[in-house]
């Protein structure tokens, strides 16, 4: 590896998120990472849309303006959480 400075056995690439080589004897570790990763995140999307669509309501049907003020500022975080999730789900998957 040119930035180990060491041999790797069949190696594939060195990977910046695990500060390693993948090589012959990580790759299955490796692959599991990526693997848990993108469960992660499709277990994110998938419970934050209904919690969204909820908000969206809300906001929609509530007079209150100090709610409104906090569902808004509450819903912002979760749609920048689910539109990241939605980023990193399609660059794994590529």
């Amino acid at each position: 590896c040119s930035i180990c400075n060491r041999c790797i056995l069949n190696m594939d690439h060195h990977c910046p998120w695990i500060n390693n080589c993948v090589g012959f004897y990580n790759r299955k570790f490796f692959i599991q990472l990526l693997s848990y990763v993108y469960l992660s995140l499709v277990v994110v999307v998938f419970f934050t849309i209904p919690e969204l669509y909820h908000r969206f309501v809300e906001l929609t049907q509530d007079d209150d303006l100090t709610n409104k003020t906090l569902y808004a500022v509450t819903s912002v975080i979760l749609g920048m959480a689910f539109c990241m999730s939605v980023l990193l789900l399609c660059t794994l998957t590529n």
